[in-house]
């Protein structure tokens, strides 16, 4: 049975099961905040708070060493089992286990009843809640197919080009054809082009004989004077 006034641990269920896996393959001599950086791949402030709750949860002792629940934790059905339940009698009081017969229905009572034991908001009694419900159910079924190291790091990779589809294709060779100039309208700026240089020439050629007239004039009246 928990004792009466204690905190409550809490870790995230992607932490949880990547631990678990880590520990399944290979049983390290001590769970550090260095081991858990590399681990499972968290920054240093993160690995700092979650090993706090690893060691609430009994999986390490005072050492860092794993404890013999982490054992049991690591293995089958049976023994990870048997290591959650230890969880529960040594964590959670009985007023909360003893009231709680289907935790997945029963999740708004377990969020309220943390509300209320614990003077905190919805949001982070939520996260309590649920991770008393990951540890209640005690079901590795659940566990992911795929864990490894926990990446928040963003995929910079950009995404694969999308290929053209036959309708997209067909709207694009429409448009370039329309805005294409028909021979039409070619034919047109070409004979608008050829009137505009027809008459810059036939005005600079009237100019011309306008000035070949006036001198003529102009010449034949000294004659006459003369």
């Amino acid at each position: 049975m928990a004792s009466e006034n204690q905190s409550f641990p809490q870790l995230p269920a992607s932490v949880w099961w990547s631990l678990r896996k880590k520990l399944h393959q290979t049983l390290p001599r001590e769970i550090s905040v260095n081991y858990l950086e590399t681990a499972l791949g968290l920054g240093p402030s993160t690995a700092k708070k979650y090993l706090s709750p690893i060691k609430k949860l009994g999986l390490i002792g005072d050492d860092g060493k794993p404890t013999d629940r982490a054992v049991k934790w690591r293995g089958d059905q049976k023994d990870y089992e048997a290591a959650c339940n230890e969880m529960l009698d040594e964590i959670y009081p009985d007023e909360l286990n003893d009231a709680i017969h289907d935790p997945r229905e029963q999740k708004e009572n377990i969020i309220k009843w943390f509300m209320n034991k614990l003077r905190i908001g919805n949001a982070a009694a939520t996260n309590l809640a649920s991770f008393y419900i990951l540890i209640r159910e005690a079901d590795l079924s659940s566990e992911p197919e795929s864990n490894g190291s926990i990446s928040t790091k963003t995929d910079n990779k950009s995404k694969p080009k999308q290929k053209a589809t036959p309708s997209n294709t067909k709207k694009d060779a429409i448009s370039t054809i329309v805005s294409q100039p028909t021979t039409q309208e070619v034919q047109a700026k070409q004979n608008s082009r050829f009137q505009r240089l027809f008459k810059f020439h036939l005005d600079n050629f009237l100019s011309m004989m306008c000035i070949m007239v006036i001198c003529i004039m102009v010449s034949a009246d000294l004659v006459l004077r003369s």
